[in-house]
């Protein structure tokens, strides 16, 4: 599914109602309008597995690729993308500094695009949209950190928003790993599309917002631990957020009192997501089938997590090793009795 918002108009001070620039504004004649300001820098940037750069008119064939997906452009204020319109969207980026394409490292392959936006008072409004074969595995995180702290570090930037639909919630869980606080949920406040009658299909919005300041405190952690999501059902999942948040270093997002309770534990680019059990134990992979972990997070800086957790008094079922399979990992038992190994495959 898709997982951003964000303008993708050429008209300078105007965007249709809906898009996501909603500070500093007001309604006119079905339009937002607000003060966009074109900041011009063109230095690329490296993350461990990205480029982020300009984009190109060259780049228009894997900009289709992604943008004539339905459900990348399910919450976008536009249709799915042809090939000309992609050939003259590509054109249209290469000239707007606000868009950043995202490309491998290894293959130099776009693989979706960043928008961050310099609106009034030095606030700049983020958005992201990427291609669906390379969802869920960190890259939106990793890119949008990186221009974030670019913005902020390079730019003078006092405040980064964000804005999405709740029913997008790839989207929303993105920018709570980013460490972007939500500060508003608008009731059916904007619409990008019709219904069969012409009648505007209306739409809530969350607002998301974080202030240099506190980025500055959110990013002083190195990132240790490459992208993952792990679901854990447990008898008390307060119990078990504390024993993540206090032992293994991570930040609690607690959602108690939604239909479904449950509670997001954020580090780095990982999301562990507690559910309650209607069992009063947890089986772990171990007992239930004679062996094997329940979760495996891939990182590059065993001996630093290692230190870490033994320091904090977290038990560890395996030390550091080489296995053969050729992984060099180490295993920590959590509070519920699961084995989570830390590791990656020797080069």
């Amino acid at each position: 599914m898709g997982i951003a918002v964000q303008p993708a108009f050429a008209v300078e001070g105007q965007t249709p109602s809906g898009i996501l620039c909603c500070r500093g504004i007001v309604r006119q004649g079905g339009f937002l309008r607000t003060l966009r300001l074109r900041i011009y820098w063109s230095v690329d940037m490296k993350t461990k597995r990205l480029i982020i750069r300009r984009f190109t008119p060259e780049d228009w064939q894997d900009l289709f690729e992604y943008l004539s997906q339905e459900t990348v452009v399910k919450y976008e204020p536009y249709e799915v993308f042809t090939e000309e319109a992609s050939k003259q969207e590509a054109v249209r980026r290469s000239e707007d500094n606000a868009f950043w394409a995202v490309c491998l490292e290894d293959s130099g392959k776009l693989i979706g695009n960043i928008y961050l936006s310099k609106l009034e008072f030095d606030i700049w409004e983020l958005g992201y949209v990427f291609n669906a074969k390379y969802q869920g595995m960190g890259y939106a995180t990793e890119a949008a950190r990186a221009v974030i702290d670019d913005a902020i570090r390079s730019h003078n930037a006092r405040r980064i928003i964000a804005m999405c639909n709740p029913q997008n919630e790839p989207s929303w869980r993105l920018l709570e790993r980013l460490g972007m606080r939500r500060e508003g949920h608008l009731r059916q406040d904007s619409y990008f599309k019709r219904d069969s009658a012409g009648c505007p299909i209306w739409h809530d919005t969350y607002e998301y917002g974080i202030l240099a300041t506190e980025w500055s405190n959110h990013t002083l952690i190195k990132k240790n631990i490459y992208s993952a999501l792990v679901i854990f059902p447990t008898p008390d999942i307060n119990r078990t957020s504390d024993f993540y948040v206090n032992v293994m270093g991570f930040r609690a997002v607690k959602y108690l009192d939604v239909k479904e309770p449950h509670i997001c534990l954020y580090r780095d680019d990982i999301e562990v997501v507690l559910t309650k059990s209607k069992t009063d134990k947890v089986y772990p992979n171990r007992e239930l089938y004679g062996y094997g972990e329940d979760a495996y997070f891939i990182t590059d800086e065993q001996e630093t997590l290692l230190n870490e957790f033994t320091e904090k008094g977290a038990k560890i079922v395996r030390e550091l090793r080489l296995t053969d399979y050729n992984n060099r990992e180490f295993t920590v038992e959590d509070i519920d009795g699961r084995w989570i190994a830390f590791g990656i495959k020797e080069k």
